[in-house]
């Protein structure tokens, strides 16, 4: 795709072979960089951001295939790529897991410090834990400690929730989630975990 602006036509160039006729809708994504896990620093994987909609309305044998760009969620550039459009999960069936999961907050979306309700993060657990859309996730921070001056020691405070997610899209080993409810900021690096009574 070649253009950042909303219903203005762009070509699109498929590899030798993909058929491809007039009312085709794609997806216009773009492959960011490496996801870091906080605990390990080893990469897990790449955010895909999705930035919007593209449909055929000429198909050129042999060229590029003329296109309508009918919906953008962010800037459209040359040189972002194209899959068979797939629509966005609107509708979720809200599930516990049934079985303990822990893990992390390992991106967001915005790439912010603080992040609150309605804001998208991405997660270390996937479709190889079982996790589906609709899953519910608490994000936690572990309870510092304080000095106990009674006791002349410290003492451990308590785990605190700060916030619940809702998995709205998986991958392998992570998923995309969206903030529900928060109760303090979350962060990249806070932990999470479901299925916990």
């Amino acid at each position: 795709a070649a253009s950042d602006v909303y219903k203005r036509q762009v070509y699109i160039n498929f590899q030798h072979g993909i058929l491809v006729q007039k009312g085709d809708q794609f997806t216009i994504f773009r492959v960011g960089d490496p996801i870091k896990h906080p605990a390990t620093n080893k990469a897990i994987g790449r955010i895909v951001y999705i930035l919007g909609r593209a449909t055929i309305i000429a198909a050129n044998e042999g060229k590029a295939h003329t296109a309508l760009i009918t919906r953008s969620f962010e800037p459209i550039a040359r040189g972002d790529e194209v899959v068979p459009f797939f629509p966005s999960q609107e509708e979720l069936v809200v599930r516990k897991l049934e079985r303990p999961h822990y893990g992390w907050v390992v991106a967001s979306k915005p790439t912010k410090g603080e992040l609150a309700d309605g804001d998208i993060v991405y997660i270390d657990q996937g479709e190889e834990h079982e996790v589906q859309p609709g899953n519910l996730f608490d994000v936690f921070r572990r309870g510092g400690e304080a000095e106990n001056p009674d006791a002349f020691k410290k003492v451990k405070l308590p785990d605190e929730l700060i916030a619940r997610l809702v998995v709205i899209s998986t991958q392998q080993k992570t998923a995309t989630a969206v903030i529900v409810h928060s109760r303090r900021p979350v962060y990249v690096g806070d932990e999470i975990m479901a299925g916990i009574e």
